[in-house]
């Protein structure tokens, strides 16, 4: 199950193909990294510029794109690791809960700005549980940092996808890691990606789950459809039987009116599944709209096409209010059915049960 449930969630679940992260360094170099998300993060290649100094973050944002554009990589998404103002693994008690131990975290890293001179509220910052370590990692990033940088890409055309706050090592497995938590912790506070820390990313295939809905909705239509393929072989077979039957009768004029019964009940039968099949009645589409127009109170008892175009529907409902409400759906609908419905008669209806609620009954006609 666990497999099949796997490969579902690929289906109808977004992943990152490729990323490019890059890191300025102190000393003017550039390291570039093709990361992709397979089952988890990996680097697929480095890429160093070497050190520039006494270049501003336009300059590079250019070398970048620059480069970019060499390795044919111009249109992959790209993620920067920020420089911070002052991170680490802090240490908090480890019987809190998640949240509480963030706070800390937060308060703690509070407390080392302030120790040289930072204001928290002048950064931005990024507070979350590291793999295999019991201390939570934080870091602050300079908002006006994070202000130049965005300029300075933008100027240089370059796709910004967001801003991560990971620990400074420098390592592929700092990389991926980094990667990994800013993924789980997207619309959280203190998430990872510092340009996005509010939102949501929506990463459904909606397509593809559209695609599944609809393959879903067209095997049950087959299931309606075997049906009545179903019914006109039970229908052959009374025949069949009733056939059989004539022969044991006496009667000649029996005989006559058991096969005319037994020919106008085919006939009819036969006639509804060419309108089915040949005619290409819209039953499909008709029974996906009328299940989205349910009422409640109201019952549907027969629906049935007069031609292609026209559609009456019987029913019973447990008021005329009820009758009312089923009627104006179709006028919210008319995208679907531009004519709406047109109550051709409604009564209180004869009970066959005396506790039921079914008090009238009612005929509606629509034009498709």
């Amino acid at each position: 199950m666990f497999g099949l449930a796997g490969r579902l969630k690929k289906l109808v679940y977004m992943t990152w193909q490729d990323i490019i992260g890059v890191k300025i360094r102190d000393d003017g170099s550039v390291c570039l990294l093709e990361l992709r998300e397979d089952d988890d993060w990996q680097v697929k290649a480095r890429m160093l510029l070497p050190p520039e100094n006494g270049h501003d973050l336009l300059w590079q944002a250019k070398r970048i794109a620059g480069r970019l554009e060499e390795e044919g990589l111009w249109d992959v998404p790209l993620v920067l690791f920020a420089k911070t103002e002052k991170d680490g693994f802090w240490n908090v008690p480890p019987e809190e809960n998640e949240i509480e131990r963030k706070e800390l975290a937060y308060w703690a890293l509070e407390g080392e700005l302030g120790n040289v001179g930072v204001d928290i509220e002048d950064c931005a910052v990024a507070v979350y549980a590291w793999p295999q370590e019991t201390r939570p990692w934080g870091g602050a990033v300079s908002q006006e940092y994070l202000i130049s940088v965005q300029e300075a890409f933008e100027q240089a055309g370059i796709r910004l996808l967001d801003i991560l706050a990971v620990p400074e090592d420098e390592t592929d497995y700092t990389y991926c890691v980094g990667m990994k938590c800013w993924q789980n912790n997207w619309g959280k506070k203190w998430g990872g990606g510092l340009l996005n820390q509010e939102q949501h990313v929506n990463r459904w295939k909606w397509p593809a789950m559209a695609a599944i809905v609809a393959g879903v909705v067209l095997f049950l239509s087959g299931i309606v459809i075997g049906w009545d393929f179903w019914m006109l072989y039970v229908a052959r077979q009374e025949n069949w039987s009733a056939k059989q039957e004539l022969t044991r009768l006496t009667s000649e004029q029996n005989k006559m009116k058991m096969f005319e019964h037994i020919r106008q009940e085919t006939a009819g039968k036969e006639k509804h599944l060419q309108e089915l099949s040949v005619k290409n009645i819209p039953w499909y589409s008709v029974l996906v709209h009328f299940g989205s127009r349910t009422v409640e109170g109201v019952w549907l008892e027969r629906l049935e096409f007069e031609g292609r175009d026209k559609l009456h529907v019987a029913g019973r409902a447990v008021s005329y209010e009820a009758v009312a409400d089923f009627v104006k759906t179709f006028e919210e609908d008319r995208d679907f059915f531009p004519q709406g419905a047109v109550l051709e008669s409604s009564e209180e209806a004869e009970k066959e049960n005396p506790q039921s609620e079914e008090r009238i009954s009612f005929q509606l006609s629509i034009n498709l």
